[in-house]
């Protein structure tokens, strides 16, 4: 795969991903569920406010954010990097 084309999978992706939760946001309920394929896949919308499995969801804290953001922000540079030495 080309580096354009890595890069073009990637921003699609992260665009796909934003415009679902701005669709989801605004359409539906919060813990309501929506059946896509019965018995096997459902979109119900609730928050997460930490990482993975609520890790730090209970932190008040203003430097969470900052951290997340941060740890965040370096691992896009980093997949960016990678990325463009592709050859």
């Amino acid at each position: 795969m080309s580096r354009a084309a890595a890069i073009g999978v990637a921003v699609f992706t992260l665009l796909a991903d934003q415009l679902s939760k701005v669709l989801v946001r605004a359409h539906v309920g919060e813990f309501d569920i929506i059946t896509l394929i019965p018995g096997c896949l459902n979109i119900i919308r609730s928050a997460n406010r930490g990482i993975a499995f609520g890790i730090l969801s209970d932190s008040n804290s203003p430097w969470t954010v900052i951290a997340l953001a941060g740890i965040g922000g370096v691992v896009m540079l980093v997949v960016l990097w990678i990325l463009w030495r592709m050859r």
